[in-house]
């Protein structure tokens, strides 16, 4: 789905402009993956499809921005320092996470991670409507 995503970014871009599409596209997989920790079975498994076509959105437009954004010299180098930035944030936030599903489970665990994706956006939107 992710794939679909990705077909489907050019067209997000477009219609909600930029930034808009990538901060929809970030707000969505939090607010889905956490309706998925309060249903089982079925609509869990459909609730945690709508992410990855989220992400999928979101990825090229990034790319695109930074292409767009970046001169050409320094292009690969902040490309690589967006890269190394979601790597360091997954690997210092792996083994506090591990902890938390080992003492509080996995649903709690999901929860917590959903809540964590949410808040930023909400806190941008909060920066944004205070201006």
């Amino acid at each position: 789905l992710s794939a679909l995503g990705s077909l489907f970014s050019e067209k997000a871009s477009t219609l909600w402009g930029e930034k808009n599409a990538i901060l929809f596209s970030a707000f969505i997989p939090g607010i889905f993956l956490f309706l998925a920790t309060l249903v089982s079975g079925w609509w869990a498994a459909a609730l945690l499809l709508i992410p990855s076509f989220a992400w999928g959105i979101r990825w090229p437009i990034m790319s695109s921005m930074i292409n767009d954004l970046t001169g050409q010299r320094h292009r690969t180098t902040v490309l690589s320092m967006n890269n190394l930035a979601n790597k360091l944030g997954f690997s210092v936030s792996s083994p506090l996470l591990c902890v938390l599903a080992d003492v509080a489970g996995i649903n709690i665990l999901y929860q917590v991670v959903a809540l964590l994706m949410i808040l930023p956006i909400v806190l941008l939107f909060m920066l944004s409507s205070s201006r």
